[in-house]
């Protein structure tokens, strides 16, 4: 997925490609596929039946469209989409099934970011494979600024529950990318900004029921600017990617 820019009298714009995709089984036949996309589309949101032979019926948009999407993610169950957006409240949540497409829109989460408070655009997050919490980041006006990321319970009869206490470090900037592990018992976060090593470009927490733990202690190789992170299938591993204006790294953590 790219980002194409033009310039026009003087002033650059901005075509903005699908800039994630997600895609979940919901059934051994039915799929569907979810595109989210930028602000100059008038539908945001995008979903599609899918089958072996590729796209198929496109659904209706949702009656409450996101002002423009960032990243999107089917809940474990695939009975709920969710996705970060540019604008408050920088998250949204609704109800899907394949039969009839998008319904309600959740309420916003309470207690977490707002514009008032300098908070500019939500960006990464993820679900808890259990599906019962999840986690977003969203980006604010200062370069080191915390908190950058909010975690909430999760239910499908009620939506967002009672925000988590934040933990009491975070990333030095930015967490652009959010990783639970396959078992739930971590969550990872990557900044993305940082171009000399702090200590705090990545992070991972224990993760619980009752939400943050004591952060590990960092990795021995601290990884500049890290843009992307992933465990393991089996939980066991971390890799980390990052850059810097002079060359790319990527970096594997054995977890035990």
């Amino acid at each position: 997925m790219h980002w194409y820019r033009y310039l026009f009298a003087g002033r650059r714009f901005n075509k903005l490609m699908p800039s994630t995709i997600g895609i979940v089984a919901s059934s051994a036949l039915n799929r569907q596929i979810f595109i989210t996309s930028g602000p100059s589309l008038s539908a945001p949101l995008n979903a599609y039946k899918w089958s072996g032979s590729g796209f198929g019926t496109r659904y209706s948009n949702p009656a409450t469209k996101p002002g423009s999407g960032r990243r999107v993610r089917f809940t474990p169950k695939a009975d709920v989409v969710i996705t970060t957006v540019f604008d408050a409240p920088f998250i949204m949540a609704y109800q899907f099934s394949y039969t009839s497409g998008f319904g309600t829109k959740y309420s916003d989460p309470s207690g977490g970011p707002t514009a008032a408070n300098g908070y500019i655009e939500g960006v990464g997050f993820d679900i808890s494979p259990s599906g019962n919490d999840l986690c977003y980041s969203v980006s604010r006006s200062g370069a080191t600024n915390p908190p950058y990321f909010f975690a909430y319970p999760w239910s499908y009869s009620g939506g967002f529950g009672t925000k988590y206490a934040d933990p009491a470090t975070q990333t030095e900037r930015l967490s652009k990318n959010i990783a639970f592990s396959p078992d739930g018992n971590n969550i990872a976060f990557t900044d993305g900004g940082s171009i000399v090593p702090t200590g705090l470009e990545t992070i991972v927490y224990p993760w619980s029921g009752s939400g943050f733990g004591t952060k590990y202690a960092d990795p021995a190789t601290k990884i500049i600017s890290p843009t992307d992170i992933s465990w393991s299938p089996d939980g066991n591993t971390l890799a980390i990617l990052g850059n810097s204006s002079r060359s790319w790294s990527i970096c594997l953590v054995i977890w035990f």
